[in-house]
């Protein structure tokens, strides 16, 4: 590797020096990594400082070529300032600069300031080492291979110069060699006998290391377990229904890769997306399938079929003939700024199917009257029959609403209630007449329906109660 060399010390007569005054130098490639250094002549005569560059004759900056030795030839780097690698002139002018606007790995090499200084030919250079970045490919981010292959090697392309070394990380464990379930190779990392246990995220971690610059990257790689479609535990098979109400029969089968659905009715028949009385939705390991019920005829099994490359699974549900729920009642209990919590009761004649949760329905007054607009919220059923709506706008008037839930669907809507959040401030904060009116406004306005009106007469400090 070439070395700065100069055939004159500075104290004997003229010379070229570098700034940087360094003998190689290493850099990353990158487009957006530039470099450059100066070649300042320093003429042996006395005289002002500008007087060395106008001494210097044929002042120029060349490169050695990587050729085979024996043909080495200098080129002479040009001006042309809009060119990548070019010369100009040092901002102070007393010397030239070679620049590089980006670094390429081929830009790699050995460059030489030159000129004629005092009658003499002299020269200085330099040893430019370009590192070319780690560089992980973008198709090992993802890798899939099918439960019970008996070794799997699980790949980690990296490119750089110089060469990146990898190293695997398994669950937080490090691998090295190895002949058990891991072994780290220079292939990339084997698995063995593959299970669906062997599914998840794995750590490539590649280590360049040069003269002057030391770098590393990490790269999680996703390796997915291909396997046929599996029943989950809590697989129900029983569903219910009412005439006039929407059944759902719900099929989960975990499947890599996902499995795709079908469903059949008792009759064997398989039924369409979008049917006259049944829509089929499904999503990534989950199938339900949606029956309008509209006669006693739609109850009874329903098939539903999950495959993939492979396997298959056949699932039988049945849809049974329950009730709708009863119209629950629903009460304030307590509200603030920014919440309210309701109390939300079931309807006493509930017989055939336990209560299971409450749909609440929260809308602003005013910004539309469409329940179809509301807020939905879904609880499940608790035993103290308390439930709290947050994320309330202070001082803001509410529209609040419950359904019941059984195995069955939704009941229809409860009472209305109209209610108003509260300030912000706390009443003790406020006085005089002030305090007395915030605490009327922070009162609940309206209830609708079996609850009485509450209406604030201003000025009066009263509160007039209506049915």
């Amino acid at each position: 590797m070439a070395k700065v060399s100069s055939r004159w010390s500075p104290c004997l007569g003229g010379h070229l020096q570098l700034n940087p005054n360094i003998p190689e130098v290493t850099r990353l490639a990158g487009q957006d990594t530039s470099f450059f250094i100066s070649c300042l002549p320093q003429s042996s005569h006395v005289g002002p400082v500008g007087d060395s560059r106008v001494r210097a004759k044929e002042l120029a900056w060349q490169r050695l070529p990587d050729v085979p030795k024996g043909h080495e030839d200098w080129v002479v780097i040009g001006s042309q300032t809009h060119a990548r690698i070019h010369v100009e002139q040092s901002a102070d002018g007393r010397g030239l600069d070679l620049v590089f606007r980006s670094i390429e790995i081929g830009d790699s090499g050995t460059y030489t300031c030159s000129a004629e200084l005092d009658g003499e030919k002299i020269s200085q250079q330099f040893h430019l080492n370009v590192v070319d970045p780690i560089s992980f490919s973008e198709e090992i981010v993802q890798q899939s291979v099918e439960e019970g292959t008996a070794s799997f090697t699980l790949r980690c392309d990296v490119s750089g110069t110089p060469q990146p070394k990898v190293t695997w990380n398994v669950r937080g464990q490090i691998v090295h060699g190895g002949t058990g379930k891991y072994e780290a190779t220079t292939e990339g990392l084997v698995i063995r006998n593959v299970t669906k246990d062997d599914q998840g995220t794995y750590k490539c971690k590649a280590i360049q290391m040069s003269e002057g610059i030391t770098d590393f990257k990490d790269l999680l790689i996703t390796l997915k377990v291909e396997h046929g479609p599996e029943l989950p535990p809590q697989q129900r098979g029983q569903f219910y229904g009412y005439i006039s109400g929407m059944a759902n029969l719900t099929c989960l089968a975990k499947a890599e890769p996902p499995a795709k659905f079908q469903w059949l009715n008792k009759n064997g028949i398989e039924l369409e997306p979008k049917g006259s009385s049944t829509i089929i939705l499904n999503s990534e390991h989950k199938s339900v399938l949606r029956v309008l019920v509209t006669h006693d005829d739609d109850f009874g099994d329903y098939t539903c079929i999950a495959k993939n490359k492979m396997g298959n699974l056949r699932k039988v549900v049945t849809l049974s003939e329950g009730a709708k729920p009863g119209v629950p009642t629903i009460n304030i209990h307590r509200i603030g700024h920014d919440f309210v919590e309701l109390s939300v009761l079931e309807n006493r004649a509930e017989l055939f199917l336990d209560i299971v949760g409450f749909q609440i329905e929260v809308q602003e007054k005013g910004k539309t009257e469409e329940w179809s607009n509301a807020t939905i919220i879904d609880f499940p059923k608790n035993a103290s029959n308390k439930y709290m709506v947050s994320e309330l706008q202070p001082k803001s008037v509410y529209m609040i609403r419950s359904r019941a839930k059984n195995l069955a669907g939704f009941s229809d809507p409860s009472n209305m209630i109209v209610l108003q959040t509260k300030s912000p401030h706390m009443v003790g904060e406020l006085t005089g007449n002030a305090s007395a009116v915030m605490s009327i406004l922070a009162m609940p306005w309206t209830t609708y329906f079996s609850v009485a009106v509450m209406v604030p007469i201003w000025g009066s400090g009263r509160l007039t109660i209506g049915s």
